[in-house]
């Protein structure tokens, strides 16, 4: 197109219409730069997150997803941070760990949502049977994943036994690598406020709780920043 009049040399670099394919790039762009700070916040404010899923839809029944989430949402009472929006895997691994592979991670499918909390033990994930198994019109939300803190400023009560009791169950943890767990035992030792019996109380009924949920895939994060746990069936 020839402009009518001798325009400034900024008119003619840019076209007259706007490029929607250049302006849906920079959109993209933008919503990765702002989930990415999103995330690094959320990961460096809280010690836990799971990820939750939608196991068992019921196509036959015409129900908003966003009103599904936010009922269950409203399920968990406040005790988790869970957000609204469907999980940008592409986005969140790379915040979780730069190392993280695509194998690693290949449980991480459907449409996943995350959720966030502060623990101080154990004893306050929300594993049990009241938290795991959201029911709405048929429609059944279950978590499939957990990834716990290893370095946070705050203790997790029970975090430092986990080691010496995945050694004894290592058929059922066997994937976990020993001196990424040895490393929790150390790491969390000089600082536990629990004594070992009680603390591997807790512990031995973290992964119980865990096995009856069927999340039993162990993987460590390269930083040994996060202990996480997925269910192979996801």
């Amino acid at each position: 197109m020839r402009l009518p009049w001798k325009a400034p040399w900024l008119l003619k670099k840019y076209p007259p219409e706007p490029n929607k394919k250049s302006f849906a790039q920079l959109e993209r762009t933008v919503m990765n730069q702002y989930l990415t700070a999103e995330y690094n916040k959320l990961l460096s404010n809280y010690n836990v997150f799971y990820l939750y899923h939608l196991s068992k839809p019921n196509n036959d029944q015409q129900i908003d997803r966003k009103f599904l989430w936010e009922a269950h949402k409203e399920s968990l009472n406040g005790k988790v941070l869970l957000l609204k929006d469907p999980l940008s895997k592409a986005n969140f691994r790379p915040c979780l760990d730069p190392k993280l592979t695509s194998k690693q991670i290949l449980h991480w499918k459907g449409n996943t949502h995350i959720g966030f909390q502060s623990i101080s033990t154990l004893n306050q994930l929300l594993l049990n049977e009241k938290w795991t198994k959201f029911t709405y019109a048929d429609n059944v939300i279950e978590p499939y994943g957990i990834g716990i803190r290893l370095d946070g400023p705050q203790n997790i009560d029970g975090l430092n036994e986990i080691e010496p009791i995945l050694e004894e169950t290592h058929n059922m943890y066997k994937n976990l690598d020993y001196k990424g767990l040895l490393a929790i035992a150390k790491k969390r030792k000089d600082n536990s406020n629990s004594t070992l019996s009680s603390g591997k109380t807790v512990a031995r009924e973290f992964l119980e709780l865990l096995a009856n949920i069927r999340i039993t895939n162990p993987t460590m994060t390269s930083n040994s920043q996060w202990l996480l746990f997925t269910s192979n069936s996801h």
